[in-house]
């Protein structure tokens, strides 16, 4: 991973934590002061699909999203329930 592939990255990382939602290209491209701005950018995020560090979504403008579950949607108690059984059994 490039040096700017993992600064794009945390940036999404962070701005998911920050507001529960992807950043557009244009958003990255204007937080990270990218160089031809949004075509640069968006040659990054693909690149970090190809890697399988993102994910695509057609058909929404926020088109991003990371591999594996999404937890924010599990109900909090119905993870909670699922970690106290598998403390019981393994525990």
């Amino acid at each position: 991973m490039t040096p700017r592939m993992r600064q794009t990255l945390d940036f999404i990382e962070n701005y998911h934590r920050s507001y529960r939602m992807m950043p557009t290209i244009t958003e990255i491209a204007d937080a990270l002061s990218m160089p031809t701005s949004r075509a640069h950018t968006h040659n990054i995020v693909s690149r970090l699909v190809a890697e399988g560090y993102l994910l695509r979504i057609p058909g929404r403008k926020r088109n991003l999203a990371f591999p594996g579950p999404d937890l924010d949607r599990v109900p909090t108690d119905a993870l909670r329930a699922e970690l106290s059984r598998r403390e019981v059994r393994h525990g």
